[in-house]
């Protein structure tokens, strides 16, 4: 890479990366980042697969599980239970449009910025989604399936688009590039969380907890959303430096999915540790309870004891 290149990809990143993307001026305005944010998320496809789906599926579900209970199922449940169904998907469709409005508030505030950081950003942000049909259109090719099966997967990526997530970089700028994005849905996500801990249980449809107990698992979902970034990050500067751009992809992807297993597992210990230092402490009060009982009885017998010695001195000394 020559020097003026070198010079332009360094304005994209926080540290400087000898082989670093070069990305070009997306040139969107706020109104045309939410325009195509928008229509990307609200197509026939998506509003099938996103909401319809789920909704036909909770819905078969539970009228099968009446059919087993009871031979005949009263029309006023089928409707109840269609009634429930879309409204409980209507709730978890509109919070994935929720993070996704906060997501495109926050990359418009970024374009606003009209800094080359915060170009990449929102470049690599509203590239993304179009790559998913690009690597799994690959891998469907590969395994001789219809290709039409990846456009369930996201929209269609330009080439020039793809071309800028092929270029040759290095695995740090890899891991800078992906961080970029998992900050940005992690802040997102965040928002959306902390609005649904202020809002009454019943407006989300979920269980009737505290406040307390709602704060609390707040705190849990922040901690998984940064171990999910952590592990996306780190797989997709693994997978640039393993197999290059492919790599830099699938990497992320199975970042992603250890993200879970690997929260769990560091919870695990994080309690067991907590459990034996309570367990450490507890036998230390006890240890210390024992000694000082222990002690008592010592000094109970010093006591009994020198009345003792001396009437039986004094008993002597009467003899005499």
């Amino acid at each position: 890479m020559s020097s003026t290149l070198l010079a332009t990809a360094n304005q994209f990143y926080l540290l400087q990366q000898k082989k670093g993307r070069s990305f070009p001026h997306h040139g969107f305005t706020p109104r045309a980042i939410a325009t195509k944010r928008f229509a990307e998320n609200t197509t026939t496809l998506s509003l099938s697969v996103g909401f319809f789906l789920p909704t036909m599926t909770q819905v078969h579900q539970q009228l099968e599980q009446l059919t087993v209970e009871r031979d005949d199922i009263p029309m006023e449940k089928v409707v109840t239970t269609v009634v429930e169904a879309i409204k409980d998907n209507l709730v978890l469709f509109g919070d994935k449009l929720a993070r996704l409005a906060v997501q495109t508030a926050i990359a418009c505030g970024l374009a606003k910025k009209n800094k080359p950081y915060m170009n990449s950003v929102v470049y690599l942000w509203n590239v993304y989604p179009g790559l998913h049909d690009h690597y799994v259109g690959e891998t469907l090719r590969y395994l001789r399936l219809p290709r039409f099966l990846s456009s369930l997967f996201g929209p269609h990526a330009l080439k020039s688009d793809v071309d800028v997530f092929m270029q040759d970089i290095s695995a740090v700028a890899a891991a800078e590039d992906s961080m970029k994005r998992a900050v940005l849905d992690m802040v997102a996500d965040s928002v959306v969380d902390m609005v649904r801990v202020l809002l009454p249980p019943w407006l989300l449809r979920g269980p009737a907890l505290s406040f307390k107990r709602r704060l609390k698992l707040f705190g849990h979902d922040i901690l998984m959303r940064f171990t999910v970034a952590v592990t996306k990050v780190t797989g997709a500067g693994v997978g640039r430096a393993i197999a290059g751009h492919r790599g830099e992809y699938w990497g992320e992807i199975i970042g992603v999915a250890t993200a879970s297993f690997l929260f769990e597992r560091i919870s695990a210990m994080f309690l067991d540790y907590k459990r034996a230092g309570r367990i450490g402490s507890k036998s230390e009060v006890e240890r210390g309870r024992s000694r000082s009982h222990s002690h008592g009885k010592d000094d109970v017998k010093g006591l009994t004891s020198k009345p003792q010695k001396t009437g039986e001195r004094g008993r002597r000394e009467g003899r005499r």
